[in-house]
């Protein structure tokens, strides 16, 4: 899985073993992330910090998407620039109402 979700973002380069051990610690935050938002709400317990995380990782994974320009292929931005920004908006909103019931 790695090396796919690799070749999304930056391309060719997803092949490197460091590049492949990065993209494992981006894909492991994110997957504890989500199980620390069900966590919390399973046990009635406040979520909204979990999707505010969630969300300020997907801004940063977008911005560095952003000033990657030409630096990774077009595609692989525009790929990232999609999911990224599309998940950010997505927590934050979840975020807004999540504890309200």
């Amino acid at each position: 899985m790695p090396g796919w979700t690799g070749r999304i973002w930056i391309g060719s380069d997803a092949h490197r073993p460091a590049v492949k051990i990065l993209t494992q610690a981006i894909g492991t935050r994110d997957l504890l992330m989500g199980i620390g938002t069900l966590m919390a709400m399973r046990r009635g317990r406040r979520a909204r910090g979990w999707l505010e995380a969630i969300s300020l990782t997907d801004v940063v994974d977008f911005t560095c998407g952003l000033l990657a320009g030409d630096r990774i292929p077009r595609s692989s931005r525009i790929t990232v620039l999609a999911l990224a920004g599309g998940s950010a908006v997505q927590a934050a909103v979840a975020a807004r109402g999540v504890d309200e019931s």
